[in-house]
């Protein structure tokens, strides 16, 4: 995850259990954290120093996993005073990839003609290689992150990307207003060209 991507997520409650470890306004770890019905904790930290900030995310995010297990294990399949919730089944799951590799796929997708990237844009920040679906229309913001090492790659990521905006129905009106109008869309690398 890029750091961009890290802070939405922890800002709009998407990593429960992570916590951030901060040192001089950097992020210096990552510690799963998970309570046990008899009041005790699980912990568990990981270094970005020692691992990368990816990696460590993503072991952390493993780690939290183990240890709600560990937590339902011991409570006899749910906690005291909690409904047993489904799991969601289509949220990915954090893989190791190779960032340089993933970046150069990235390049060569977008210089292809064939992608429209209307909506789409590519985020290179350290550690939160991805796409964002980033729609504003009529005072109504859409935002989605689609992460490289959620989605095991650049293709893939953009894959799933494309496939939520082509599910959203303010983009439909978007391409039937653009259609009206007369304007094509174009890809990154033209926008930059031109």
């Amino acid at each position: 995850m890029t750091e961009i991507g890290i802070q939405f997520a922890f800002r709009h409650g998407g990593l429960k259990g992570i916590t951030r470890i901060r040192k001089d306004g950097r992020v210096i770890g990552y510690q799963a954290r998970t309570l046990l019905p008899s009041k005790k904790s699980l912990t568990k930290y990981f270094s970005v120093d020692s691992y990368g900030a990816a990696s460590a995310l993503a072991m952390a995010l493993t780690e939290r996993k183990h240890q709600l297990a560990e937590r339902d294990r011991l409570a006899g399949g749910a906690a005291p005073g909690r409904t047993v919730r489904k799991k969601r089944t289509n949220r990915p799951t954090m893989q190791l990839i190779d960032v340089d590799r993933e970046a150069e796929v990235a390049a060569q997708l977008m210089s292809s003609s064939n992608v429209d990237f209307l909506g789409i844009d590519r985020n290179d920040i350290t550690n939160a290689e991805g796409w964002c679906v980033a729609i504003d229309r009529r005072r109504k913001h859409l935002r989605q992150y689609f992460f490289d090492a959620a989605y095991g790659g650049a293709e893939q990521s953009l894959a799933e990307a494309v496939a939520y905006r082509n599910s959203l129905a303010v983009y439909s009106a978007l391409v039937k207003r653009r259609a009206a109008a007369g304007k094509a869309t174009r890809s990154p690398a033209s926008k930059a060209q031109g």
